[in-house]
């Protein structure tokens, strides 16, 4: 009895020697298991670093000779054996590269056309004005401008008034007929809009008519020849046709000459002639000595 029992509690350690030597030495094989799967891990992660950093050189060659960008001074200097400032660079770089040459869609305002209005806080001018004489009809056309749409009107020596047939307007015109023969006349053109006026002076002739008059001057065998309008001015700085005629027969002809008026409208004519006639060359009008 005793024999058989020491037995068994021998039986029992020996089984269980043997188990932990076996569990120890499972234990043994799963741990190098381990160790070799972490040195092949860590093999495939230095060439796949080692790949990407070869990539990311590249780009910074080319984006160092295609592209333009601000050099900041506080970025780090790459060395190729400082991989964390090399990945650090080429990824700001990256960063600035896209934030500068990436467009941004904005919404552009729509130009429109500025609108000019005209009030009259804006200058009004007359200009421009013209005067155009018909002498066969007796009568003058003036036409002027304003420099802003206005009313305007002129008015003929302090006494008759004219209006524009344009109202509201920047062309103006007005006609006025039967004018005094050879008279001077004033005239005063106005503009208003509103508060805002402006004025212009003028002045011009009606057709004009001459008269001729002879008599003998200071000098021996010489004749003055005076032109005057029938208003009383003097035709000066014309140019005249003078000649004449010896006795009463009109075949014995004096010197015919071509003279200007002087400011006085007159001409210094000598010869012992007797008949004087005088031609105006522009109007071809004659004028016989009645003396």
């Amino acid at each position: 009895m005793d024999r058989g029992f020491v037995t068994i509690p021998i039986a029992i350690i020996i089984i269980l020697g043997t188990a932990l030597l076996a569990g120890g030495s499972f234990g043994v094989y799963k741990y190098s298991e381990v160790v070799r799967e972490k040195e092949v891990v860590q093999q495939e992660l230095d060439k796949q670093q080692e790949r990407e950093l070869g990539q990311l050189e590249q780009k910074t060659e080319v984006m160092s000779t295609s592209t333009v960008t601000s050099t900041d001074s506080s970025l780090p200097t790459v060395d190729e054996h400082n991989e964390d400032a090399l990945e650090d660079i080429t990824q700001r770089e990256i960063v600035r590269t896209v934030i500068e040459y990436v467009p941004v869609p904005t919404s552009s305002p729509v130009l429109e056309k500025p609108v000019v209005v005209e009030s009259e806080s804006q200058s009004l001018k007359v200009i421009n004005v013209t005067e155009s004489l018909d002498e066969d009809k007796n009568l003058i056309h003036v036409t002027w401008e304003t420099s802003i749409d206005s009313d305007s009107r002129l008015i003929l020596d302090d006494d008759e008034v004219f209006s524009s047939d344009n109202k509201d307007s920047k062309s103006h015109e007005v006609t006025i007929g039967s004018l005094e023969t050879s008279k001077k006349y004033n005239y005063e053109i106005i503009a208003e809009i509103g508060n805002n006026s402006d004025s212009h002076f003028g002045k011009f002739q009606a057709p004009r008519e001459f008269e001729v008059s002879f008599k003998d001057s200071e000098n021996e065998d010489c004749t003055i020849v005076t032109v005057k309008d029938t208003a009383g001015y003097p035709l000066e700085n014309t140019l005249l046709i003078l000649g004449g005629s010896y006795g009463t027969s009109i075949n014995i002809m004096g010197d015919t000459v071509r003279e200007y008026t002087n400011y006085k409208g007159e001409i210094e004519y000598c010869d012992t002639i007797e008949r004087f006639w005088v031609e105006n060359p522009e109007t071809k009008d004659t004028y016989y000595d009645s003396r």
